[in-house]
């Protein structure tokens, strides 16, 4: 089963970097993917994930001109190839066990 993470990220560059961090900490579970969606960032955010996530093959970021947050999630599900999907917010945090939580959840429904 696979379980991609959406993040939309608009002017949130003192937030996204633990964001991301805490869907890619996952203990046990891993997320398939994890997906970024600048939504227009004027703040830097943009910069900063970049660099910070170049390397890293679980985490792919899209870039588009400010649509909203509604906008950002319906891109990052066109770009999602997992049977599910975690939104998250660039200014919350995923707790540590959050995905075991999730596949307990989905084996016993």
């Amino acid at each position: 089963m696979k379980i991609d993470c959406v993040i939309p990220l608009y002017n949130k560059k003192n937030f996204i970097l633990n964001s991301v961090n805490s869907a890619l900490n996952q203990k046990i579970n891993k997320f398939n993917k994890i997906i970024i969606i600048n939504d227009g960032s004027t703040d830097g955010g943009d910069l900063v994930i970049n660099k910070a996530y170049k390397e890293n093959k679980l985490v792919e970021i899209y870039d588009q001109e400010n649509l909203g947050s509604s906008q950002a999630r319906n891109l990052g599900v066109k770009s999602s190839k997992a049977d599910f999907i975690v939104f998250l917010d660039a200014d919350d945090q995923l707790h540590p066990k959050y995905l075991v939580c999730l596949h307990l959840m989905l084996s016993k429904n």
